[in-house]
């Protein structure tokens, strides 16, 4: 059409109007130039530096019309709004011009720091209201406190710190089980002390004795566990709370194996276990269930872990109970 223009930019087809002859343009693209006075005249481009567009932009608000898209013939094109699209100063940018970090090359903002390709500036934010004293964050039922732990910013901590099952099942494993296994084990020392016994001082010397060998069960399970802790990585987890399921494995556990073992010792031999073998294994089977169990359940290792404490223990039981029956033997003699 002979009333047309171009814009030097893009080369896009604008219709040309009396109301914009002569007059400072700006295109969909962001070139900026001068309309001719008459139809088919050349139009003037105007190439600005960014400091001189930024300072002259409100000057020229007033003076930038809005130029009307040429109809092409026999072509419909949409009436709705366009896409958009880059500026030709950053069509071909593979990174953000203000922040350096790569773009796809179909982007038209940069999703690092918010920079639009199409106008060639930064996308600006709005900040909302503080929230008041009485109000309450958006999604947070009424009567929740705000615990910074729960409300933080990480959705995963957030997620961490509402897992109340996993809080009350350590609470009951860290305390609560350890403490009634202390308290267990105790009442089975005292009620062995005291079983089929005609005086208090007999009773007293049972339990002297049942109280000897409660606390070299307690020294073995000590002692292995401080060697997995060293050889196999384990976690002791809290000092105190470690101490108390030592101490209830020992007495529970541990003590519990070998009383059994030496109350099960004629009948092993009666059914015609070769002797020491039998016993052994029968101990080893003991102690794999009352010692290995706890074990993976309190102190939360695997199968494998637990077999090699449980068979240090077992091994630094038999060599303590050897070396009281040395001692108590060459007290003898």
């Amino acid at each position: 059409m002979s009333d047309a223009i171009a814009c030097p930019g893009c080369l896009k087809r604008f219709a040309w109007t009396p109301r914009v002859a002569g007059k400072r343009v700006t295109c969909h693209c962001g070139q900026k130039f001068i309309t001719p006075d008459a139809p088919g005249g050349d139009v003037v481009p105007i190439y600005e530096t960014r400091a001189q567009d930024e300072t002259k932009r409100r000057a020229r608000e007033a003076e930038t019309y809005e130029l009307a898209d040429e109809p092409d013939v026999g072509t419909d094109e949409p009436t709705g709004p366009q896409p958009r699209t880059r500026s030709a100063r950053h069509a071909d940018a593979t990174r953000c011009p203000d922040c350096n970090a790569p773009v796809k090359p179909t982007a038209v903002v940069c999703v690092r720091c918010g920079f639009d390709l199409s106008a060639g500036s930064k996308l600006q934010t709005e900040v909302a209201d503080e929230v008041g004293a009485d109000d309450e964050p958006a999604g947070i039922p009424s009567g929740v406190a705000a615990d910074p732990m729960s409300l933080g910013t990480s959705p995963i901590a957030r997620a961490l710190a509402n897992r109340e099952d996993e809080v009350r099942l350590s609470r009951f494993r860290e305390f609560f089980a350890p403490l009634a296994m202390v308290c267990l084990g105790f009442i089975g020392v005292v009620a062995l002390s005291i079983y089929d016994t005609t005086s208090a001082l007999e009773a007293l010397g049972h339990f002297g004795l049942n109280t000897l060998f409660a606390l070299l069960s307690v020294a073995a399970v000590l002692l292995a566990m401080t060697a997995g802790v060293g050889m196999l990585n384990l976690a002791f987890g809290e000092l105190k709370s470690a101490l108390l399921k030592v101490l209830g494995i020992g007495l529970l556990g541990s003590f519990a194996a070998d009383t059994i073992t030496l109350l099960a010792m004629p009948l092993v031999l009666m059914l015609g276990v070769h002797g020491i073998i039998g016993i052994i294994c029968f101990a080893a089977a003991l102690n794999a269930f009352l010692v290995g169990g706890p074990l993976w359940a309190l102190f939360d290792v695997d199968f494998h872990e637990a077999g090699l404490v449980t068979l240090g223990v077992f091994m630094l039981k038999a060599a303590g109970f050897i070396l009281v029956l040395v001692m108590f033997g060459t007290a003898i003699t």
